[in-house]
């Protein structure tokens, strides 16, 4: 009985973030709640940019926020529907993991292929970086000619 009286939700929800956690992990592959690391030190977990991706009447943009991440640890790949942003977020290597009390922030490589709803001009893709979000434009493919005319000599 006194352990139920002890069981109040101000001391259960502390109890519960690390299994909430590892389930979304599970799941998802991913913590949500971000809470698994509360008063100690925790190792590397693995982290994706939230990515938006929206149309014009001539274009394809996929915008990705990668605050942290340099200029130069940006890799842009694009094959006709399918483009892959590929970075990396490194620690800050000056602070001694021990000396953390917790740690919520993700560093690591990571890999996110966007398929896109239709081709694109491979060589008309575009990236900008700025304040980091990258900003990837795509212009559309046009119809395929059905047809070619054919001059006589």
């Amino acid at each position: 009985m006194a352990d139920l009286i002890r069981r109040t939700p101000r001391t259960l929800v502390p109890r519960i973030f690390p299994e909430v956690d590892e389930l979304f992990r599970e799941i998802w592959g991913r913590p949500v709640l971000g809470a698994s690391g509360r008063g100690r030190a925790t190792g590397p977990r693995e982290w994706a940019p939230q990515v938006d991706l929206y149309e014009t009447d001539t274009e394809f943009v996929v915008k990705a926020e990668l605050p942290g991440v340099a200029r130069e640890d940006i890799e842009i790949l694009c094959e006709g529907r399918n483009l892959s942003l590929r970075a990396e977020r490194k620690k800050d290597e000056e602070v001694a993991e021990e000396s953390y009390y917790w740690r919520e922030r993700l560093y690591g490589h990571f890999e996110r292929l966007v398929q896109l709803p239709a081709d694109v001009a491979e060589e008309s893709v575009t990236a900008k970086f700025d304040n980091g979000v990258l900003e990837v434009r795509a212009m559309k493919k046009g119809p395929e000619p059905k047809g070619r005319k054919i001059d006589v000599a």
